[in-house]
Parts: structure tokens; C-alpha cells; sequence
């Protein structure tokens, strides 16, 4: 039993090798299997989005149209149409004081209470190292380690990562309600290259998505805070061996990952944009579009912390590509617009 097991998993590997090898195979298997409505809709009206790979409705080259269509609906306030138009156009918002200090104060105890036990539940990712178990000395500076999906075990962190304006925003973007899928707390600054969302956070409809960044403290600078290029969303596709949106190693190859990373900042170059610096109060929100460019700047304060919550969600009926192959993962809790998930955990 033991030599038939191990022959069919080398089978497995090897066909799985045979097909990474070859891109237009694994898009073909790649889009059989992740295929939805929504997405085959949007294929077919390609030429209506800006990118081949669709987005939301605020993506199509027809917003303008749709937009005072729904101002005359009553669907969307004269403020919330200009917050839309801010986001087109820029690629994120920022709401200042969304979240309250005082959610922000019990979060941060429930943190630090959860790294106090003796057998945490808390789960981190290394940069580029996976997920682990958390130890004590896991959020140390410059390690750009982060507690991952902290949401699932706290509903005091799923009330900051769905305030109400965050809320109300993604519920008029998706035109569906909101999941959120993941979610990543910060101690310190990651310095993180500044890249697009859709390369690592992946989505059977890839630009069907986006991200906020939650202060949990006032952030100065030094501590290597966000940084992000305006418009960058709104850049011409990247594409991962001639097909994809997202990198994968196996599939692209090392160097694939760091061209696209120089990319970022010489297509920005190219349109005379400017990198810019967030330094937020407690509270203030970063909303952000799925492929707008973003990172960490470096850590020059080691040992200044950069506390901040991080979350990504998607519209119903969209799923995340971990639900594909970790069946047990692809329910989502909650009720309304603040359902959510997790790769990490499950009831």
C-alpha cells in the first residue's frame, strides 16, 4: 500500500510539473477550475473593462455613465459619487477616525492577552517563509512576520476590519456584499516591496477585490510606513508566463517575481508618478483598489513600532483560490455584509 501511494504521488508531481511547464495548458486547467458566472460574464464583455481580467463596475470604461445612473436611482449620495470618483481615479480613500481608539484599545488587549498564553491560537506568516504557529519571539523588528487572520477568532477584530463607512464603501463597490478573506496584524513594518495585491492575494476574478490598512496606533515616520504609487492601479497588465495575474514560483520562476517588482517603479517612472507616504492617525483607514501598488518604505527606527490591521475581501461569489484546494476552508461565517473567512482556520 505504502509503494502504490508513494508511485501515484510521484505521478501527481510529475504530471503537476508537466503542466506548469507548459503556461497555456495550465491556464486552460487553470480557468476550468476556478470558472464562475460572474467571471465568464466579464469575459465575455472584455473590451467594456480596462483590464482583460474584468474588476468591479467601477473598472469598466463606461463609470461615468453607470455612475450618475445610480446618483439618479437614489443607489449613491452626492458624497458617496464623489468618494467614487476619488477611487477610480486614485485607486484608494482614506477615512480618517473610521474606527473608534477604544475598539482599537480592546483589539490590541486581546492580542497581547492571546501572545501571553501558554499554547497561543495565533498563527503568523514569514515573509516569503509560510505560515507557522506563533512563538514569542515571532514579531520581532525587521522580521516582517505578521499575525495572520486574527479576524477569526476575534469579533472585536472582524467590528474594526467592518467599520461602517469601510462597510458601506465595499457594499456600493462589489454591488454584492463583502467577505472578507484574510486578514494580517502588523507589530512592526514589514518593508515589503511595493507591488500589486492581485500578484499574491489571489482571486478566481482577480481584480474583484480589495484591501484597507487600519492605524492602530499614530504611525511616524521611520517606521517604515505604507507607501503606494496614486493611480497605479490603472496600470497596463503584468502578465506571469504570458497568462496569469498572480506570480507562482513553481509555475514563473524566481526572476519572474522580482521583474514585475521593477516594473512597478519604472512603469510609475514612465508616467511621472510619485511614490507617496501614508502616516495616519489611531482610527484612519486605507481603502485601497486590488491592483494599486503599495508596500512597507524601509525601517529606519528599529524598534518604533507600525501597528496596523490589515484586511482583504471579495464580493459573493467570488472565492479566494485557497477555497479550490482547501475544501474545508471555502465556508464563510458570519451573517450579511460581514461574512468572512480564513485559510488558517476553520469551526
Amino acid at each position: 500500500m505504502a509503494r502504490t501511494s508513494n508511485a501515484l504521488s510521484r505521478a501527481i508531481s510529475r504530471a503537476k510539473g508537466w503542466v506548469q511547464r507548459n503556461p497555456a495548458l495550465y491556464s486552460l486547467a487553470y480557468r476550468l477550475t476556478t470558472s464562475h458566472l460572474q467571471g465568464i460574464g466579464q469575459a465575455l464583455q472584455r473590451s467594456r473593462y480596462h483590464s482583460r481580467f474584468g474588476g468591479t463596475w467601477i473598472d469598466r470604461r463606461d463609470f461615468a455613465r453607470r455612475l450618475a445612473a445610480k446618483q439618479r436611482r437614489g443607489e449613491v449620495s452626492e458624497s458617496e459619487a464623489t468618494e467614487l470618483e476619488r477611487f477610480e481615479r486614485d485607486g484608494f480613500l482614506v477615512y480618517e477616525r473610521a474606527v473608534d481608539p477604544a475598539l482599537i484599545d480592546r483589539l490590541l488587549g486581546e492580542i497581547d492577552r492571546e501572545r501571553a498564553v501558554d499554547a497561543p491560537r495565533l498563527m503568523v506568516d514569514d515573509a516569503g517563509g509560510g505560515p507557522r504557529a506563533y512563538t514569542p519571539d515571532a514579531l520581532r523588528p525587521t522580521s516582517g512576520t505578521r499575525i495572520v487572520d486574527f479576524h477569526f477568532l476575534s469579533e472585536t477584530a472582524r467590528a474594526a476590519l467592518f467599520s461602517n463607512r469601510v462597510t458601506r464603501f465595499l457594499e456600493t463597490l462589489f454591488e454584492r456584499d463583502p467577505i472578507l478573506t484574510q486578514s494580517l496584524y502588523f507589530e512592526y513594518g514589514s518593508s515589503q516591496p511595493l507591488h500589486q495585491d492581485t500578484g499574491y492575494v489571489v482571486m478566481n476574478s482577480p481584480l474583484r477585490m480589495a484591501a484597507c490598512w487600519i492605524a492602530l496606533e499614530d504611525i511616524e515616520p521611520g517606521s517604515g510606513e505604507l507607501a503606494y504609487y496614486p493611480e497605479s492601479h490603472r496600470f497596463p497588465d503584468w502578465f506571469f508566463s504570458r497568462y496569469f495575474k498572480h506570480f507562482d514560483q513553481e509555475r514563473d520562476g524566481p526572476d519572474a517575481q522580482e521583474c514585475w517588482l521593477s516594473w512597478i517603479h519604472e512603469e510609475a517612472a514612465r508616467r511621472g508618478i510619485a511614490m507617496q507616504r501614508f502616516l495616519p492617525k489611531k482610527g484612519d483607514v486605507f481603502v485601497w483598489h486590488a491592483d494599486l501598488a503599495h508596500g512597507g518604505t524601509p525601517v529606519e527606527n528599529v524598534g518604533r513600532t507600525r501597528r496596523s490591521l490589515v484586511g482583504h475581501f471579495c464580493p459573493v461569489g467570488v472565492r479566494p483560490l485557497y477555497a479550490y484546494y482547501l475544501p474545508d476552508r471555502r465556508r464563510a461565517y458570519g451573517e450579511s455584509a460581514r461574512r468572512y473567512m480564513s485559510s488558517y482556520y476553520s469551526a
